[in-house]
Order: structure tokens, then C-alpha cells, then sequence
């Protein structure tokens, strides 16, 4: 438990004149993430604050902050080292005094996208697709191992994949600190800072990593919010072919092996640039591309799917096509070697090669794929695009199609469209989702109990709470009726809202939610969290304010909202009744995953 210090920082608190804070992401120990935004440069941050006790005190507990703020001052100066488009940046570390008191604080880039734990949980990804990202990540940490810089408590959701197809990892140099400050150890001598123990650490997490995106289960004994892997009979973790099938043998037995478990049939992987040379012999070349769109459904186009083969001499997949990577036309990595000069010439080999003996490409694409991870890690040749490898005339060919195709689309439909008379299409009903929003599985209803932290317990009438998710459209349940003063909402109590906790009993992930509300139009926020907490700031807003009529709207959940066990319904805005007062209702609410 972290040590009883200040009162918690208020929503909207200027840090410095520069950054405000937002919304509280989650609390470990003395240190709580927040959401903020740099007011100098207008982009959304990742703000770390460690509140000091006040000026006055002078026990243990104080000491403790003390040292927690020291230590996270200190592992994020460290991190500041590495300069990784993988890596997520910190930008300032520091302390200042707010109104209630000193804080430090640590600032760092805010990454949108997908976390790995959300992809896991929703299902598997493909064996290309974690290959992939996990070569990303391999590349990623044996760049900050070379610096001596760990993360030390790494879990799928500090892997996060963007739209744009970057794959980035967060809490680089400071997992480790938070993860030692959560368990009550910011009062012993920097535990966290074994450097050997954290890097053997960081390997067998990104075994655990490889592990959970290729069967959605996780096999390390540390919780990440993903399911346990099942165990054999003897209580030995199952491999991942055990758990899926389809899993290629070699990503089966390279899985294996970083998560040093004997039965890999290959010698083990002991650091982050074994497993990304190893990767680099696995994973498809245009990966990354694909995945930037987190496309787990189907097929990518103009990518090779991996299939399931037998172990090869280089551990590559079979079913691989020759090419300039050096893999041959039977699958496998080739057994012979070649090298290449600025002549752009290249010597022959015995297999896989061309009928002229000579490898397409100059530069980075003449090399074996464990040179070319070589290279590009000491940072001697960048990408094969970049330094003047040519793509093989099909793939050209390939790719002038396609845009010739798209442009005649383009062209067809604009035409289509002039022609047609422009009609005004009647806006929908309220402010509700598009019509377009998928829909999942409907997820059984929760159990519903009134919220209201900040006013008195027993408030808000919590026997009527069942009501709001009953499916029954003649019930609902109604919050207290506040006096109009003034015009203030909640009769100008000092409370933000009211609403209804939801419990599902595990933790579910909501793509959209369905609720009526009765009344008149009412502003809500869904928010969301994972235990029982008697303060709406620690349930992090998922949907921000939206307003409703009367009657039923659709609200679409982003998957950045991730898994949770509680979601909040948090009524901002009342409507008024017809006595004049303020009083809110839902008549029925459902989710669907």
C-alpha cells in the first residue's frame, strides 16, 4: 500500500504554467499516471506525479515520498538516453508546488493505438502479425539494453501498436522503478537497479509477450490482465502449439526458448538482439506495414502468409519464396553465404539463388537477414527503400496496377456522383452514434449499484439502480431531485454528477453501449476502471461528455478503452422535471462487446 500522503491532485491542475492535467489513467503505489496536455505545444502527454507530503511533516511516510520521487526523477533522466522511434519519449522530469502541496513529476510522450493486451484479448494475432510486433519490440530493447537503460516490468499493455503502423513501447527505465515503488520498496537502496537481473527480466517478459499474442494467454507468473496459460498434466506451462493450432513449429520452439524453457528444440535466447537477429529470419518483410492497420480479420494483400512447416536449419517458416533476404525457394533460410559491394555486384551461392547467379538489390538488401539486423542496429543502413534496394519488377508491376485500378474507381465514382441529383438527407434523432457502428455480442447484464462519491452513502435511490438494466422499458431507475438554483446543476451542491456503477464480474471489453434515458436530455460519461474505488477520478473517462434526448442512443466505445471489470455511467448534466427540479433516469441500458 502506498504510504497516506497529500489529497489528490485536482482535474485541470497547471503543472509549471505548462502542463494540465486531464484525467487520472490508474494509481501504483505513490505514483499516478495522469492524461495531460502540453499548453505550449498543444499535444496530449503522459504526465508521472509523485506527491510529496506536506512542508511540515516529518515522519516515515514523508521519507518515502521523498525517496519515491527520487527514484522516479532519477530512472526517467536515465531514459531520456535512448532516442528509439520505438521507444516512447520523455520529455521533462522535474518538481514544482501546486496548491496542495510539492509534486514531482515525469513527462513522456502519450501513445494512440492499440495496446498489445487489448489485440490478445480480443483474440490471437497471426503468426506474421507476432512476429512482427515482436521484432519491433526486440529491436526496441536491445537498443536501450546497449545503453544500459531496462524496462523491468514490461506486460503486453506498455506495447502499443499506432494507427500509422508504429509499434512503440512505454515505461522504458521507469517500469521497473514503478513496479519496486508499488510493492513498498522505496524505502530500501534502489532494489530496482540490478541491471543484469532486469535485462534477463526484460527477455523472459518479451517471451511472455510472443507467448500472449500468439494464444491470447499469458504464462508469467506477474498478472497482465489476460487469461493464465493452461498448464500440462506434470504443471509445466503449455507450448503455444498446445494452446492454438496453427502456430508455426519454429515461432513454437523460438517462443520456447526466450521463455527459457528446455523443451525448445534450439539453443536458448539470452538477450533482446538474439531474439530480434531470430525474428528477423522469421518475420515477413513488409510486416509492420500491414499491421499499422491492425488488420487481425483477414489476409493482408501483397503480404506472404506464414504457415504452419517443419523446423528448418535457419528457423524460417516454410512456404517463404526466394528474395532478397536471402530466404530460399524451398523455405529456410539459405545454408550458403554471399556478400555484396557498392558495386552493386554480387558473388554467387549455392542455393537460393537466381538463374544469373546474382541476388537482386544493392545495399541493405544484399545481406543475410542476421547482417541486416546487424547493420541496422549499430545503425550503418537504414531501411532497404532508403538506401536504394530495388523491389523485384512483379512487385512493381503489382503496385502500378493497383494504383491503376484505384484512380479508375475514383474516377467512375466521381462521375456517378455529378450525375446524381443532391438530395438533404434529414439528420438522425439525438447525438448518437453512426448507424455504421458494428455490432458485437451482447454481453449479460451487469450488477448495477448508485454512485454518487460525493455526496452521502445510501443516496440516489441504489435500490432502483437493478431497474436501469433490467430490459424492462415499463422500470428505471432515477437519481435524487436536485433544487434549480440559479440555474446550477445538483442544486449547486460541490459534485460533478451522479450515476451507476456497473460490475460484470470480470474484466470485458465494450465496442458500444445502448442506453434510454427517460426524462429529457442528459450529458453523460462512460468511464471505467478495475476495483471498487468511492472516487469517480479513479475510473478514467473512455467516452468524454455527450449529450442525449429522450429517448434511446447508441455510443460507440473505441478499443482504446481497453478490458475492465467496473464501467461508470456518470450523469453530468440533469434534465429538468416538471416540478422545476433537476432529476436524471435510464430506463434501460446494454453492452456490446
Amino acid at each position: 500500500m502506498p504510504p497516506p500522503g497529500p489529497d489528490t491532485l485536482p482535474i485541470k491542475t497547471m503543472l509549471d504554467g505548462r502542463y494540465q492535467l486531464l484525467s487520472v489513467m490508474h494509481t501504483r503505489g505513490p505514483v499516478t499516471l495522469w492524461r495531460g496536455d502540453d499548453r505550449i505545444l498543444a499535444r496530449s502527454v503522459a504526465v508521472r506525479v509523485v506527491q510529496h507530503s506536506k512542508p511540515d511533516a516529518r515522519d516515515s511516510a514523508a521519507a518515502a515520498r521523498d525517496r519515491a520521487a527520487e527514484m522516479l526523477l532519477s530512472a526517467a533522466i536515465g531514459s531520456g538516453r535512448l532516442v528509439h522511434p520505438g521507444a516512447a519519449s520523455t520529455y521533462d522530469a522535474t518538481s514544482t508546488t501546486t496548491d496542495t502541496g510539492p509534486v514531482s513529476y515525469v513527462v513522456s510522450e502519450w501513445v494512440e493505438g492499440v495496446s498489445l493486451q487489448t489485440l490478445s484479448a480480443e483474440g490471437p494475432l497471426r503468426p506474421d502479425q507476432a512476429a512482427t510486433v515482436m521484432l519491433a519490440v526486440a529491436r526496441v530493447l536491445a537498443a536501450a539494453h546497449e545503453r544500459g537503460i531496462h524496462h523491468g516490468d514490461l506486460r503486453p499493455s506498455d506495447v502499443i501498436i499506432s494507427g500509422h503502423g508504429m509499434v512503440k513501447v512505454v515505461d522504458l527505465g521507469t517500469g521497473s522503478v514503478v513496479a519496486a515503488l508499488e510493492k513498498g520498496a522505496h524505502s530500501q537502496a534502489e532494489p530496482w537497479a540490478d541491471s543484469a537481473d532486469l535485462a534477463t527480466d526484460d527477455v523472459r517478459a518479451m517471451g511472455g509477450l510472443l507467448y500472449s499474442a500468439l494464444t491470447g494467454r499469458w504464462p508469467l507468473k506477474r498478472e497482465c490482465g489476460l487469461p493464465t496459460a493452461p498448464r500440462t498434466s506434470d504443471g509445466r506451462t503449455c507450448s503455444p502449439r498446445q494452446v492454438r493450432a496453427g502456430v508455426p513449429r519454429n515461432l513454437d520452439a523460438l517462443t520456447l526458448a526466450v521463455l527459457g524453457d528446455d523443451r525448445a528444440s534450439r539453443p536458448p535466447i539470452a538477450s533482446a538482439a538474439e531474439l530480434a537477429e531470430a525474428l528477423e529470419e522469421i518475420a515477413p518483410p513488409e510486416g509492420t506495414l500491414d499491421l499499422g492497420r491492425v488488420r487481425i480479420d483477414d489476409e493482408p494483400p501483397m503480404t506472404r502468409a506464414m504457415t504452419p512447416g517443419p523446423i528448418t536449419s535457419g528457423y524460417a517458416t516454410a512456404g517463404y519464396a526466394a528474395d532478397a533476404a536471402g530466404v530460399g525457394p524451398t523455405g529456410g533460410h539459405t545454408s550458403g553465404g554471399y556478400r555484396g559491394g557498392n558495386d552493386g555486384g554480387a558473388y554467387p551461392v549455392s542455393g537460393g539463388r537466381l538463374d544469373n547467379g546474382a541476388y537482386p538489390g544493392g545495399g541493405l538488401g544484399r545481406l543475410p537477414a542476421r547482417q541486416r539486423g546487424a547493420a541496422r542496429r549499430r545503425g550503418e543502413y537504414g531501411s532497404p527503400y532508403r538506401q536504394g534496394a530495388f523491389a523485384s519488377p512483379r512487385r512493381v508491376l503489382a503496385i502500378m496496377v493497383a494504383l491503376l485500378i484505384t484512380l479508375t474507381l475514383i474516377i467512375v465514382a466521381a462521375i456517378v456522383l455529378t450525375r446524381q441529383p443532391q438530395q438533404k438527407t434529414p439528420a438522425p434523432p439525438g447525438p448518437t452514434a453512426s448507424p455504421t457502428t458494428p455490432v458485437g455480442v451482447l454481453l449479460p447484464p451487469p450488477t448495477a449499484t448508485a454512485f454518487d462519491p460525493q455526496g452521502t452513502d445510501g443516496d440516489e435511490n441504489n435500490s432502483e439502480a437493478p431497474k436501469a438494466v433490467d430490459g424492462n422499458a415499463a422500470t428505471a431507475w432515477t437519481t435524487s431531485g436536485y433544487n434549480n438554483t440559479d440555474g446550477r446543476q445538483f442544486g449547486g451542491l460541490p459534485k460533478s454528477g451522479v450515476g451507476l456503477r456497473l460490475d460484470f464480474g470480470q474484466p470485458v471489453t465494450i465496442r458500444k453501449m445502448t442506453v434510454t434515458f427517460g426524462g429529457g436530455p442528459t450529458s453523460f460519461e462512460l468511464r471505467a476502471g478495475d476495483a471498487v474505488v468511492n472516487d469517480v477520478n479513479s475510473y478514467p473517462v473512455v467516452v468524454g461528455e455527450t449529450t442525449a434526448a429522450a429517448g434511446t442512443a447508441d455510443v460507440p466505445v473505441p478499443a482504446a478503452a481497453g478490458t475492465h471489470r467496473y464501467w461508470v455511467v456518470w450523469l453530468t448534466k440533469l434534465p429538468t422535471v416538471s416540478d422545476g427540479r433537476f432529476k436524471g433516469s435510464i430506463v434501460d441500458m446494454s453492452f456490446h462487446s
